[in-house]
């Protein structure tokens, strides 16, 4: 983000909010006209204000803008660690609006294109499996949608 400098501002407030028109906190004062706020989650409204601040008082919030952080784009692997039939999986932060996908096959056939969704995962940075012995071979990935 960055403004304009008002004529007499030593400094800055700014505001973030994830409710349209505020309420909004203080996340940092600045004296500078710029700020990236890297403290978001992918897929979240933000809204921001700033106001300028000196040694007599500070002005008014300035008019609303709003940005939503984007998922990565960035391929990643999946961590992940049996327990018995389960299979715990999580994959970092900044790929929240990803899909899990899976894929069972016979052994003999190994990886091939039959991928389903794993339902109500792109809301979710870790998710338990029960896996079923009877099954061949099991495949996962993440992908962006």
């Amino acid at each position: 983000m960055n403004w304009f400098a008002p004529s007499n501002a030593a400094g800055y407030n700014l505001k973030r909010s994830t409710t349209n028109g505020g309420p909004y906190s203080i996340i940092a004062n600045l004296a500078g006209t710029n700020y990236s706020d890297f403290a978001v989650s992918p897929g979240t409204n933000y809204f921001y204000v700033v106001s300028a601040t000196n040694t007599a008082a500070g002005s008014a919030d300035s008019a609303q803008a709003s940005a939503m952080p984007l998922p990565s784009l960035n391929p990643t692997n999946l961590d992940l660690q049996a327990n018995g039939n389960q299979l715990q999986l999580s994959w970092p932060a900044d790929h929240l609006g990803w899909r899990l996908q899976i894929q069972t096959n016979d052994l003999d056939t190994g990886l091939a294109t039959n991928w389903f969704d794993w339902p109500n995962s792109t809301n979710l940075l870790q998710t338990t499996l029960f896996m079923d012995s009877t099954n061949g071979s099991v495949f996962l990935r993440l992908v962006y949608p």
